[in-house]
C-alpha cells in the first residue's frame, strides 16, 4: 500500500511538472508571436531604414491605447502617478497626477536601424504636447524664490525629439531577442508654456508676478527644467522599443 501510494505521488508530481512545461511553453509561444498589425523588415541595410521607417508610422497609432502583451502603455491620454523633476540645483518640484495629452499627433520623421553596429535612432515631432498635473515646488528657479503646490500645466509647441540606443542580442527559451541600452533622448521645442496655480499660497499678487516671469523668461526655464520633463517621452518611445524588442524574437522583427 505504501509503495503504491509513493508511486501515484510521484506519477501525480510528474503530471505536474508536464503541465507546467506545456503552460511555459504555449505562453512562450504566444509571447513570441507577431502582432498582425506589425509587418516585418528585411534585414537588407538598402531598405531596412525606409521599411523601419514606414511601419513606425503604421503602428503607433495602434500603441495609442497601449498593448497589455507588449508592455506598452496608453498614450492617449497618458498617465503617470509621479514625475520628479531634479534640474540640480536647490529647487525641488514633484509632479503628481499627471496626465499628458497630444502623442496622437505626432510625427515620425525616422527610425533608422543598424542591425551591424546595433544601433537605432528614432526622430520624431510633436505639434503640441500638454501636461497637466498637480505640483509641488520650493526653492529657487532661475533667479526668483519659489514656492507654492496646486494645478500645473505645462505645454511644449513645436518640438522635436531625437531618441539614440544601442542595443544588445539575448537569448531566451532558444530564440534571440534585443535589448535597448545606453540609450539618450535630446530636444528642440519652438516655445514652451508654464502656468502654476496658488504659487505663495495663492497670493494675488506674487502668484502672477511669477507666472509672468516664468513666460517672458520660458527659454531660460525651459533649459532648467525641460530636461528632467523630457524624461517623459524618453519613457514612452523607449517602453514602445523595448516592449517590441522583448516580447518578440530578432528573426521575427526582421527577417533574414
Amino acid at each position: 500500500m505504501g509503495k503504491q501510494f509513493s508511486e501515484t505521488v510521484n506519477t501525480i508530481k510528474m503530471l505536474q511538472k508536464i503541465t507546467f512545461l506545456v503552460v511555459a511553453l504555449a505562453s512562450l509561444s504566444y509571447a513570441s508571436k507577431l502582432p498582425p498589425y506589425i509587418t516585418a523588415c528585411k534585414r537588407d541595410p538598402a531598405t531596412l531604414t525606409d521599411c523601419a521607417t514606414k511601419e513606425a508610422r503604421k503602428i503607433l497609432p495602434q500603441f495609442l491605447n497601449g498593448d497589455p502583451s507588449l508592455k506598452v502603455p496608453k498614450l492617449n491620454p497618458l498617465k503617470l502617478p509621479s514625475v520628479d523633476i531634479n534640474p540640480g540645483n536647490d529647487l525641488t518640484l514633484k509632479l503628481t497626477e499627471v496626465i499628458i495629452n497630444g502623442f496622437e499627433d505626432h510625427v515620425i520623421d525616422l527610425v533608422a536601424v543598424d542591425l551591424n553596429k546595433h544601433h537605432i535612432t528614432i526622430k520624431m515631432e510633436f505639434p503640441r504636447l500638454n501636461l497637466i498635473s498637480k505640483y509641488d515646488i520650493n526653492g529657487q528657479l532661475l533667479v526668483l524664490p519659489i514656492r507654492g503646490s496646486g494645478p500645473a500645466n505645462i505645454t511644449f509647441v513645436g518640438s522635436k525629439f531625437n531618441f539614440d540606443s544601442d542595443f544588445e542580442e539575448a537569448t531566451r527559451g532558444g530564440e534571440t531577442y534585443l535589448h535597448l541600452k545606453d540609450y539618450k533622448l535630446s530636444y528642440t521645442t519652438e516655445r514652451i508654456y508654464v502656468h502654476l496655480d496658488n504659487l505663495f499660497d495663492g497670493d494675488s499678487v506674487l502668484g502672477p508676478q511669477v507666472n509672468k516671469f516664468l513666460d517672458e523668461n520660458w527659454m531660460e526655464v525651459d533649459k532648467e527644467l525641460g530636461p528632467s520633463i523630457v524624461k517623459v517621452i524618453n519613457f514612452v518611445i523607449k517602453s514602445i522599443v523595448d516592449g517590441v524588442f522583448n516580447s518578440i524574437p530578432m528573426n521575427q522583427i526582421f527577417l533574414p
